[in-house]
């Protein structure tokens, strides 16, 4: 029984935490963002830079050192869209207080041009790959 983890990966990622001690809620909250719409058009304003209320859960938050830490398998283009959108949108995450773990450095897509890892330091976001949060973030 995993509850009331999702997945395997974030129960191992809970279970670490917990085994050193680190103070943490487990999707705590829903952030606000706005997900961007391709190709369209507002309509009181004309402009073509729209997009439609959304909601984003973080997967942990780390109480005592204000940091949010997103867990990723399989990561698609819809899913990084999302990152991006929330962390440019205006709510409390930011790059600073912001980590993706992922559990595999996997390949973006079948070109093998860019690994999930290279291309968050592209976007200026702190990733690691592993079942174990790197300690060096809680410094």
């Amino acid at each position: 029984d995993i509850a009331p983890y999702k997945s395997q990966y974030e129960y191992k990622v809970g279970r670490h935490l917990e085994d050193e001690g680190i103070n943490f809620v487990y999707e705590p909250e829903k952030i606000p963002y706005i997900y961007p719409i391709q190709n369209s058009i507002c309509r009181d304003c004309g402009g073509r830079n729209a997009g439609r209320k959304a909601t984003y859960t973080p997967d942990f938050y780390l109480v005592d050192f204000d940091l949010w830490i997103e867990t990723k398998g399989k990561w698609d283009s819809s899913g990084r869209t999302k990152i991006l959108s929330v962390l440019a949108s205006e709510n409390k995450l930011n790059r600073e207080n912001f980590r993706m773990l992922f559990m595999y450095d996997n390949w973006l897509t079948s070109k093998k041009k860019q690994r999930y890892i290279d291309w968050c330091v592209t976007q200026n976001i702190v990733a690691a790959a592993g079942d174990t949060l790197p300690l060096g973030w809680l410094k």
